[in-house]
């Protein structure tokens, strides 16, 4: 009606999830995204017309071949890691980084157990966020579109971390983790191991939505 849209999904087992959209240029988009939208949509025709340069194309495709070179050794590493648990730790340190735009990843230093390549801290890489304790569907919702809103590029990734029971996120891009955990406005950090790129938070009643 007017524009704008709701969308309920009535599960099975489960309470309706209610989704409001609203019609811009002929798409549909998130209502919550109406108050930022025309100011990124400039930005983003500004960074097209940039990326599309002669010039920087020209760059970037001198630069494809050893992104291309760095993932395909990722995928080497993968398909080698003894157990399950390497496979993951493997595929958010190195492959995430990557699927989410970083530039192939400079000399590291292997960290002993598999031969894979440790990314320095300021590179942009992937980080690990805790909570303390398992996270209902609609609250993971919510905390991922919050974390998916402050990583260091706007189209980040959040996912489950490996082996996490629901209690841990797996954010990228994300070089600074100090930086990143001031950024968290939707609970409080209550640890910080830039060593481990792992954040713990403890949540807000707030960002929990209401039943």
């Amino acid at each position: 009606s007017g524009g704008r849209s709701r969308i309920e999904i009535i599960p099975r087992d489960g309470e309706p999830r209610r989704f409001e959209f609203v019609r811009f240029e002929g798409r549909w988009f998130p209502a919550a995204w109406q108050a930022s939208w025309q100011a990124e949509l400039a930005a983003a025709r500004e960074k097209l017309k940039t990326e599309l340069a002669p010039a920087v194309l020209e760059q970037k495709k001198q630069s494809l071949l050893p992104a291309l070179e760095a993932f395909e050794a990722s995928l080497d590493r993968l398909a080698a890691a003894p157990d399950g648990q390497a496979f993951h730790d493997l595929l958010d340190r190195e492959l995430l980084p990557l699927l989410s735009g970083a530039a192939a990843p400079p000399p590291g230093v292997a960290d002993g157990s598999d031969g894979s390549l440790v990314p320095p801290a300021s590179s942009s890489g992937s980080v690990i966020v805790e909570f303390g304790g398992p996270l209902d569907e609609r609250t993971a919702d919510a905390v991922a579109q919050a974390l998916v809103g402050i990583c260091d590029q706007p189209d980040g990734i959040v996912l489950p971390a490996a082996d996490g029971g629901g209690t841990r996120l797996t954010v990228s891009p994300v070089g600074d983790v100090q930086a990143f955990a001031r950024r968290i406005r939707f609970g409080r950090v209550t640890s910080i191991d830039p060593g481990r790129r792992t954040v713990t938070v403890e949540l807000s009643e707030s960002v929990r939505p209401e039943r």
